[in-house]
Parts: structure tokens; C-alpha cells; sequence
């Protein structure tokens, strides 16, 4: 039937008939176990205190490719929120490269392979001074989550530190007093 169809075809384009891999209709049975289904997990998780290893558990033998995180690193002063900050961070996981440069405007892949890559960026928002608050931008390689404020000096760090079939592991390397890492995390 389906090589039929390539046969007739008068251009090089092909239909192919709808038909069912059920082993029944000519066509080769594809086993249940050979499909590999594409289950993602997210949610909002706050991340509050320093040191810590946080585990995302992955559904079993589902093997992860990227980490994706959406959210807010604050800082309060007493019971005001005083600087606020809104943060992408994006991982992949399995063996990658960061770009090298390779001259003013052109980059290339190169340095040693990475068991994962991760990079992140930041827009700050210091209100600390109602009347003259102060907008700034950080753009970071190396760590899913990071942000120095004022410049040079990290007040929030999480960073990716491994995965495996069934979980990833993000550190948080940094997180000063007063500081909070809050969002949502999209693990697929």
C-alpha cells in the first residue's frame, strides 16, 4: 500500500495512507516500550536558604534535557521589599559547549565539553530610595540563577549541579540575608 503510493507519486512527494503500526495491516508493530513519552514537570518553588542542595524528581527513567526557571530574586528590609528583581535562567543537560569568542562580532562552540551548560539574566529594580530608584541589568554565564547587587558583589547564586533519570539536583551556592530566590521551575 505504502509503496505503492511513493510509486504513483508523479512529483517525488509522497501521501502516505493513514495506517496503524498494530501489525495487522502490513506495517511493522512498534512495541509500547519504544515509545518514549515527553513528560515535563513544573512549579513555583521559593528558595530561601543558603547552602542547600534542592532535589526536582523527575517521573522515573525520564531522562531530562533542560531546566528552565522564570521568577523573582527580592530583597527585604524589615517587612519591605526593597529590591526586586526578575530573573531567567535556562540549563542544558547533556553534554554541551559555551560559546568562545572568535572575534568582535562572530562567536564559535569550543572550550572543554560540559556535562550541561547553564546561563541566566536579570533586571533589578532597587526601590530603596522611593523618590530615585535605580534600574539595572545582569547577564551571567555558569549558574542557572544568579545576581550581584550592587555590581561585583552575589546576593543570589542556584546553581545546577547534576541530573540523572530520575532527578536534578540545584545548589544554592549564595543567598545573602534578606534575600529570597522565588519562581517557576520547568524541568523537561
Amino acid at each position: 500500500m505504502i509503496d505503492a503510493s511513493i510509486k504513483s507519486s508523479q512529483y517525488g512527494v509522497t501521501h502516505i495512507p493513514l495506517h496503524l503500526h498494530s501489525g495487522y495491516d502490513g506495517s511493522q508493530r512498534i512495541p509500547q516500550s519504544n515509545i518514549i513519552p515527553a513528560i515535563r514537570a513544573s512549579g513555583s518553588i521559593t528558595m530561601a536558604t543558603a547552602s542547600t542542595t534542592y532535589t526536582f524528581g523527575t517521573p522515573q527513567n525520564n531522562v531530562p534535557t533542560s531546566v528552565f526557571f522564570y521568577g523573582v530574586i527580592n530583597h527585604k528590609t524589615g517587612t519591605t521589599t526593597d529590591i526586586h528583581s526578575f530573573v531567567t535562567g535556562t540549563a542544558q543537560l547533556g553534554q554541551s559547549y559555551y560559546f568562545q569568542p572568535q572575534s568582535g562580532t562572530s562567536v564559535v562552540t569550543g572550550g572543554p565539553m560540559q556535562q550541561f551548560t547553564q546561563s541566566c539574566s536579570a533586571l533589578i529594580i532597587d526601590s530603596t530610595t522611593p523618590t530615585s530608584p535605580v534600574v539595572n541589568g545582569f547577564v551571567g554565564e555558569t549558574h542557572l540563577i544568579d545576581m550581584a547587587y550592587p555590581a561585583g558583589t552575589t546576593v543570589a547564586r542556584a546553581t545546577v549541579t547534576g541530573f540523572s533519570a530520575n532527578k536534578v539536583t540545584i545548589f544554592t551556592d549564595t543567598l545573602a540575608t534578606g534575600w529570597t530566590i522565588t519562581g517557576n521551575f520547568v524541568v523537561s
